[in-house]
């Protein structure tokens, strides 16, 4: 029996086919692809949804349509580590999408909290680490957020435990991740402000955080990039890049971050004043500008735009979704996908969202760390920033031996993808029904990119040529990917598993009818065991019989409802049910009075 599983083991080994992206890396003030040490841009969009890596259907679809806008990373606003995640991260993995996460998934952040201190302990940190271990494996995570959403508010503590928390996870993972994974964070702005007000409490946060304490250059409390949300700016309908540029502020932004030691990018953007889903004032020519080397790709590093979904469970902010997301996980399109397309099919993609692109020697060579002193602080009396880093807190006891020996959560891994069909109906901006829906996945590929295949870079005015149709085939053909490998060695395998199922089958029933031999007044034979299987060693099948129940992961909707009281899958509620805390949405935060 174990030569069998042995033989199995090294079999699956030889056939395992599926590749990773490679990991994003940085370098001085840019995100660097390694494989050819090219600029890295974000080309990304956020999925406002806690948790939404845990449906592999939900996954498919929105990655084939993410992949067919030209999309190559996406933003994900916390994730339950309890939770089985590989199938879905492997699903954006195939299609070249990368994932930032935030880390703070269940409970408030010490940095955003009006009383960081009683925030800041071990049970936080605990939950942190585990996010982290059931991430760090997978190759496409570009990078952690340790709060996305740190509001200009009680600045005077608020910035030390923020170093705080990026010191103690740069340490986990420098101690216990197979690679080094970047950490950063995102201010949330006022919403109700303009770029001038803010400009000094963001330059305070950039300062604060980017420059180094350490004699010897190696401070973990150093953020990895500096990111923010800026979703005031609604270009007007028709406007062109180079108005949005001037108009949004951010000109003024491109300039004063051009001496950043660290890469910056918008952590979500887009204007979200709108009045109605068929308003043309977001017209996306604010993305045309930061993708357009002449304007802002030299100095930010891309963005993520707001959002990708309008998930109808928030009103009351205007309709900001690229697509519709009904009750059942159906989707339709909206204009504004094909317009936020179309801008990013102007660039061409394989070379802006692969690394293609080379990094500029010039600021790479002129950026340098700054070292932290007072003087980096441009107004504290309004800001009330603290004015030193001595203060910084050390890490709540506890989390020093959780450092140093791991917190030991559940490990996540890229798996093979096999379904590349979605089965979600989808539909185009008119309503009608797109068929043969499907991801596109190079297994053979170190890294499958996203958009046009090649060429020339063209002027972003000079082109309205729409993205690539999603095709309305009659072709009722399934296309399913089933990896690359040997075809003998395939059927072997599947032999071979039969058997050590079937072999492991018999054993495990003969171990259970010993364990009932009580129910019907007979003695247990000495010369058997009693056996007493624990969940996690057994075949569903199996746990199915001996305990009547599966892990929940593995439960049908209605099962999952009925044992664990907070409803099956998003497909399979209702307007009217309780939302699954997983699947749960939250709104862009409300207006932040400043201090």
């Amino acid at each position: 029996m174990k030569f069998l599983l042995a033989a199995s083991l090294a079999l699956t080994g030889l056939l395992q086919t599926c590749s990773s992206l490679p990991s994003i890396e940085i370098q001085g003030n840019y995100f660097k692809n390694p494989l050819n040490d090219g600029q890295f841009q974000i080309i990304g969009t956020a999925l406002a949804a806690l948790d939404a890596l845990v449906d592999p259907g939900a996954c498919l679809r929105d990655a084939a349509l993410l992949q067919r806008a030209g999309v190559n990373t996406i933003y994900v606003w916390g994730a339950d580590p309890t939770l089985s995640h590989d199938q879905c991260v492997s699903i954006f993995n195939a299609v070249g999408i990368y994932i930032l996460i935030s880390l703070d998934w269940n409970e408030t952040s010490p940095a955003v909290s009006n009383s960081p201190g009683s925030n800041y302990n071990l049970g936080y940190m605990q939950n942190t680490f585990a996010v982290i271990d059931a991430f760090k494996d997978y190759e496409n995570v570009l990078g952690f957020f340790v709060s996305d959403g740190n509001a200009l508010t009680n600045l005077t503590t608020i910035p030390l435990y923020l170093r705080a928390l990026i010191r103690d996870t740069k340490e986990y993972i420098e101690r216990n991740s197979p690679r080094a994974i970047p950490v950063g964070f995102s201010v949330h702005l006022d919403d109700g402000g303009s770029p001038d007000q803010w400009y000094p409490y963001l330059s305070d946060f950039w300062e604060y955080t980017q420059c180094n304490t350490s004699s010897d250059g190696v401070d973990l409390s150093r953020t990895d990039f500096f990111s923010f949300e800026d979703t005031h700016y609604c270009p007007g309908s028709g406007s062109s890049h180079n108005t949005a540029y001037n108009e949004s502020g951010w000109e003024a932004y491109n300039k004063n971050y051009s001496t950043s030691s660290v890469p910056v990018f918008f952590s979500q953007y887009g204007c979200y004043n709108i009045s109605s889903p068929e308003d043309d004032s977001r017209n996306f020519s604010d993305t045309a500008a930061l993708y357009d080397p002449n304007y802002m790709s030299n100095t930010f590093s891309g963005g993520l735009l707001f959002e990708y979904a309008n998930s109808q469970l928030y009103s009351g902010i205007g309709d900001l979704g690229l697509v519709l997301l009904d009750f059942e996980g159906n989707i339709q399109l909206r204009k504004d996908y094909d317009l936020f397309s179309n801008v990013l099919h102007q660039f061409n993609l394989p070379e802006l969202g692969a690394g293609v692109l080379p990094i500029s020697s010039f600021l790479t060579s002129t950026v340098s760390v700054p070292t932290c002193t007072s003087a980096l602080i441009s107004d504290p009396a309004t800001s009330g920033f603290p004015m030193n880093w001595s203060s910084i807190p050390t890490p709540p006891p506890g989390v020093a031996n959780l450092i140093t020996f791991g917190n030991n959560g559940t490990r996540g891994q890229i798996v093979d993808v096999v379904q590349t069909s979605v089965t979600h109906v989808v539909r185009d901006v008119s309503g009608s029904v797109i068929t043969g829906l499907v991801i596109t996945v190079s297994p053979s590929s170190p890294m499958t990119t996203t958009g046009t295949t090649g060429g020339s870079h063209p002027s972003i005015t000079a082109s309205n040529t729409p993205p690539p149709s999603i095709a309305k085939s009659s072709n009722k053909d399934v296309k399913i990917g089933v990896g690359v490998g040997v075809p003998l060695g395939v059927i072997a395998l599947a032999g071979l598993g039969f058997l050590i199922f079937w072999l492991r089958r018999k054993a495990v029933r003969r171990r259970y009818t010993a364990t009932q031999s009580t129910d019907t007044g007979e003695k247990t034979s000495p010369s058997v065991p009693a056996y007493s299987p624990v969940p996690g060693e057994l075949e569903t099948v199996e746990r199915r019989e001996i305990y009547g129940y599966q892990r929940p992961g593995e439960l049908d909707g209605e099962e999952y409802r009925e044992l664990d009281g907070r409803g099956g899958s998003f497909a399979e509620l209702d307007s009217g049910s309780s939302w699954p805390r997983a699947m749960s949405t939250r709104a862009p935060r409300g207006t932040v009075k400043k201090k």
